[in-house]
């Protein structure tokens, strides 16, 4: 994960680009967050995409690394109960709040 592959995947993970390639340049923003090279913040825009394994995996990402400030979106993404995303969204809430209780 270079610095010019994220920027790169920072860009291609926007509309305009094939899912394919959104997924994978997901996948690489994934990884650097976990790492902690990259902020959880970017995931944030992609809690509306159309895209229904986007959606998924950007709520995941922000499960894996988002802080206690991502609550209220996937809050309100949870709380939607037409919402696809509803019970992804619920279960990494919750994935994030026990992390602040155990101090992770």
């Amino acid at each position: 994960g270079t610095v010019a592959a994220r920027q790169e995947a920072l860009v291609r993970v926007r509309y305009g680009y094939p899912s394919p390639v959104r997924g994978a340049a997901l996948s690489i923003l994934r990884r650097a967050a976990t790492r902690g090279a990259l902020s959880a913040d970017v995931f944030l825009p992609l809690l509306q995409d159309r895209n229904i394994w986007l959606r998924n995996s950007a709520i995941a990402a922000l499960g894996d690394s988002g802080g206690e400030h991502v609550l209220p979106s996937l809050d309100a993404l949870a709380a939607d109960a037409k919402n696809p995303s509803a019970a992804t969204a619920k279960r990494n809430a919750e994935k994030i709040r026990q992390r602040c209780r155990t101090g992770e």
